[in-house]
Formats: structure tokens, C-alpha cells, sequence
């Protein structure tokens, strides 16, 4: 694409803010009539429900021209990078005036790259926009649905040996320290780019059943959880999370074990599907799926592009 000349738009930002050093790299020039303004003008719980993998401090939230927050962006560096964590996760949408800006900025502050933190539904409106305004696909995930009373019946077919775990117990999220899966979450790098409604586990709040999420307790600490999120139909769920510590990470038996056991209290509440990813390169979930006769119902993309070469005109 033609290289793209627009002049810098004012940055406005209430001055009693002082700038963080995102903020003072983007003074220079904007994108009116949207408006990017200081992350720190939310409280951190509304923030880290909106991107958890972003840093509060020098990231900027982007709303659109009647105030609705579309975006959190930040500047990541080595190599200097414009990094776009989407309002609503995978379903969400951003304005063309809101891209077309973000990619201007982005060429502005010299960086290297400009990435979607969060992943994209491959038939959204958002991806064709992406797409379009020349940003490529990477890493995907793909999505798939599984029929709850069916996996139920596989997974009963298999025999668990309770021993293999060890001193383990099942109990449910709503049952332990929360602070204790978001110390996980925090670490593990599992919400970059995640389904934001997921996030909702570290406030409490949200999509997030903590009644139905199991999680698999040993003497070392948690081994394994599942985060169990209601959707629009009553009927649904989606799994929206599943980890198992590294020590257990080959051992089969955790997953199917935690498996087994959100799907057998899911089903007397009336769920009869649940939906689940499986990263591109996860060997595990992907066979998993296999098994409970999951089907593939969609993909989740990353959007990445050299914004010296995008013309934001052209979004």
C-alpha cells in the first residue's frame, strides 16, 4: 500500500495526569474524533477487565467519537510494537476511523509492528476490516462445539485411577481464594490475547460460573482448573479456560478428569452443548476434541502487519 502522509491529530488528556511514557510517545499526534486517553483514567478493575495482559501504566484506551471504549492499546518494545487489546474479545469490533487512527499512530511513533493482542473471530466484521486495511493472519485457534451428553457418556468410558494424581481433590472456584487463579492467570501469559468476558475471573464479575469451574487441588497447590462461562443461550457454555500446572502437563488424566466433572454438573442444569478452543499448536486440546467428538464451528485469529507499509486512509 502507498505510504499514508496525514498530519498528527492533538492528543487530549486531563492534565492532572501526568504523561507515562506511552502517553508522552503518542503526544505528538492522534486520531479525532476518537479519542485516546490515559489507561489510568479507569479504575484497575475495569481494566483488567478489558486487558488483563496489558500493562495498566502506559497503555491508552481508545473510545469512540460517543465515548465507547473500543480498544486499550500499548506500546511494547524490542522490537517496538503497537499492541491492540479489543473491547469485547473475539467478537468485538473497531471503527474504521478507530484502525485507520491506530495505524497512524503506530507510523508516527516508528514502530515495527502493530498486533491485535486479543484474537478474532475469522468471519467477524472486524477481521474482514483488519484484513483489508493490510494486516495478515498469524496464530489461530480453532473453536469447537461438543454435545454434553454425548462427551459425558465417552468420558465415562475411561477408568481413572485416582492414585496417579496423588492427594488431589476436586472442589469449585466459588470454594477457594480467588487471588489464587488470577496469581496463575497473571503469570501463565494465557490471557494475551484471550476472550475478554474470560478476564472476569480476576474481578469476580462477569461471564465467569466460579459454581461450575472446577479445580483440581494437591499439596503443591493447584494442579489444573477449568473456567466454566455462561453465554446467550441458557443451554450453553463455554469453557473458556482450561491450565494444568506443569508437572502434570503430560498426564491426560487431569483434563479428562476436569472434564468430566464440569460436564456431569453442567447437564443436570440443562446445558446440553459446550464450546471450547484449541490452540493451533496445542497437541492436547486438539486431541481432546477428537475425542468428545467435538466439531469445528469457527477460528480465532492474531492480526499482524509493518505499519509503514498499511496506508490507514484505505481502512
Amino acid at each position: 500500500m502507498a505510504e499514508a502522509t496525514a498530519e498528527p491529530l492533538p492528543l487530549r488528556r486531563p492534565s492532572t495526569l501526568a504523561p507515562t511514557p506511552c502517553l508522552a510517545a503518542l503526544s505528538a499526534g492522534l486520531l479525532e474524533p476518537a479519542l485516546l486517553e490515559p489507561a489510568e483514567t479507569l479504575s484497575p478493575k475495569v481494566f483488567r477487565a478489558l486487558a488483563t495482559a496489558l500493562p495498566q501504566e502506559g497503555s491508552a484506551v481508545l473510545r469512540a467519537e460517543g465515548g465507547a471504549i473500543e480498544a486499550v492499546a500499548y506500546l511494547a518494545h524490542a522490537p517496538l510494537s503497537l499492541r491492540i487489546a479489543v473491547a469485547g474479545g473475539a467478537q468485538g469490533d473497531l471503527s474504521a476511523q478507530g484502525l485507520s487512527g491506530l495505524i497512524r499512530l503506530a507510523r508516527h511513533v516508528g514502530a515495527k509492528e502493530i498486533r491485535t493482542q486479543t484474537k478474532i473471530a475469522q468471519d467477524s466484521p472486524l477481521a474482514r476490516r483488519l484484513t483489508a486495511a493490510g494486516l495478515t493472519e498469524g496464530t489461530h485457534s480453532s473453536v469447537h462445539e461438543i454435545d454434553v451428553a454425548r462427551a459425558r457418556r465417552v468420558l465415562e468410558r475411561f477408568r481413572f485411577a485416582p492414585e496417579r494424581i496423588g492427594d488431589a481433590r476436586l472442589v469449585y472456584l466459588d470454594r477457594i481464594e480467588r487471588a489464587q487463579v488470577r496469581r496463575i492467570l497473571d503469570r501463565s501469559g494465557m490471557l494475551d490475547g484471550f476472550e475478554f468476558e474470560a478476564r472476569s475471573v480476576l474481578t469476580g464479575e462477569g461471564r465467569i460460573e466460579a459454581s461450575e469451574s472446577p479445580v483440581l487441588l494437591g499439596e503443591d497447590g493447584i494442579r489444573g482448573f477449568i473456567l466454566i462461562a455462561r453465554t446467550a443461550c441458557d443451554d450453553t457454555r463455554d469453557i473458556a479456560m482450561r491450565w494444568v500446572a506443569s508437572p502434570w502437563q503430560g498426564l491426560s488424566l487431569i483434563n479428562l478428569c476436569l472434564m468430566r466433572d464440569c460436564l456431569k454438573r453442567a447437564e443436570p442444569a440443562g446445558v446440553v452443548r459446550a464450546r471450547f478452543r484449541a490452540p493451533a499448536l496445542n497437541s492436547d486440546t486438539l486431541a481432546l476434541a477428537r475425542r468428545l467428538d467435538g466439531r469445528e464451528t469457527g477460528r480465532l485469529c492474531g492480526y499482524a502487519a509493518d505499519p509503514q507499509a498499511l496506508a490507514p486512509e484505505e481502512t
